[in-house]
């Protein structure tokens, strides 16, 4: 284990972060949604506490993004921000926001949720952050003994090296791949003006849907994305009459495959595909064909290959040395041309979250949420607690129906008798 380390005044990005912001706009920031749901009211008072408590233990995240010359870097907040009670969800932050604090808490009922942008972290730094916070107020509103680990982090204890370096820089091989730059059909956007984010939300028993997988043979992951990629011909069927690549965004935890415990960004993704053609898909070869694609572009060689690619562009010589504007300007060109485009929506699976047996009883159920694409009105969120998985379809204004597509869908594949 390296040694603690003395919070700093600012931090460094890590590679993949310059993206987010180069997508950031006054319309649209990415940004994601924990929640947790417990089984009594929330005492804000408490809650504000518990922020206070921890805010100190996680200087890159509860921090806020400012710009130099040449790069950006993240500033720790010097007092935790204030809580607010949840009236909308997944809001765009502003720019002046994000300069401040691109994290923050939010509490309604018997509800707790955390918003940050993406820059800041991914999904399996905001689930340690959460469950640090959540540790933090049941030992103060509830007397909870808490028994600390690598997921749930002590607030006295020191600030570590390897919670915020850099691991897709430290995890580089040789070997690079070309990054994806074909298109995929985009999802119908409605011209409404109702603009804000609606979240549709369906739980079902973990082991029911893991039931369904394994008598398909492919992994929940798998499934589901094929349940979402059938939902998304027919609603291309629909609406287009030239047809364009289905492609899903599979989201990985890259510290799954090689070792870290950064807290900054490790996360990658696979892009399983269907052509766009007249052929008539049968459920079970879909399954399958998305399957082989999801296995090869997860594996340890593909994804390293694919890291390395864009680290190391990141932090060519010629590169680090040209102005801030300069390399947005670049980068902003590069998202807008293959970053969304790319992929139809992501489908984001967290897994199974566990919490120490001294907290679990107080939690309810967890929910994940991301912010809608910017070309298109859609995004999906899955997590699975205390045997039950939990699925967030996020959409912008009116949609196209896909949520009521998939729902159904998702429904008659569950059924044994299709299998």
């Amino acid at each position: 284990m390296k040694s603690a380390t003395i919070k700093r005044s600012k931090y460094p990005l890590d590679s993949s972060a310059s993206i987010h912001l180069a997508s950031l706009r006054k319309e649209y920031s990415n940004t994601f949604r924990f929640t947790a749901t417990l089984n009594e009211p929330v005492n804000p008072d408490n809650l504000q506490v518990a922020l206070d408590n921890i805010t100190p233990r996680f200087p890159t995240m509860v921090a806020g993004i400012r710009s130099g010359f040449f790069n950006y870097y993240i500033t720790p907040a010097k007092t935790a921000p204030r809580i607010l009670e949840d009236v909308s969800c997944l809001s765009t932050m502003s720019r002046r926001a994000i300069r401040e604090c691109g994290l923050q808490v939010y509490y309604k009922d018997n509800e707790i949720s955390i918003e940050t942008f993406h820059a800041l972290t991914d999904g399996d730094g905001a689930i340690i952050f959460m469950g640090s916070l959540l540790a933090e107020y049941l030992s103060l509103n509830n007397s909870v003994e808490i028994e600390y680990n690598h997921r749930i982090l002590n607030p006295n204890d020191d600030i570590q090296d390897y919670e915020f370096e850099d691991a897709y820089k430290k995890h580089s091989g040789k070997t690079k791949s070309e990054t994806n730059k074909q298109t995929a059909y985009q999802l119908p956007c409605d011209e409404s003006e109702d603009s804000s984010c609606h979240i549709i939300t369906k739980t079902y028993k973990t082991e029911e849907l893991l039931a369904a997988a394994r008598r398909y043979g492919v992994s929940l992951t798998t499934f589901l994305t094929t349940i979402m990629a059938e939902s998304i011909m027919q609603v291309q069927n629909k609406y287009s009459v030239k047809k364009k690549p289905i492609r899903i965004l599979v989201p990985v935890n890259l510290r799954k495959k090689f070792e870290s415990r950064t807290l900054s960004n490790f996360s990658l993704f696979a892009l399983p595909f269907v052509k766009a053609d007249d052929k008539i898909w049968d459920f079970k070869e879909l399954l399958h064909h998305f399957a082989d694609q999801i296995k090869n572009q997860l594996s340890a060689e593909h994804l390293q290959n694919t890291f390395t690619m864009n680290t190391k562009s990141m932090n060519l010589w010629a590169f680090r040395i040209q102005p801030l504007k300069f390399k947005q300007a670049i980068l902003s060109f590069v998202y807008h041309r293959y970053g969304e485009r790319n992929s139809c929506l992501s489908i984001s699976n967290l897994g199974e979250i566990t919490f120490p047996e001294s907290m679990a009883p107080y939690v309810k159920s967890l929910g994940c949420a991301l912010t809608p694409r910017r070309n298109a009105p859609y995004n999906c969120g899955i997590i699975s607690y205390a045997g039950y998985l939990r699925i967030n379809i996020s959409r912008r204004g009116k949609g196209c129906g896909l949520e009521e597509i998939f729902y159904k869908t998702l429904e008659r594949f569950l059924n044994p008798s299709y299998a």
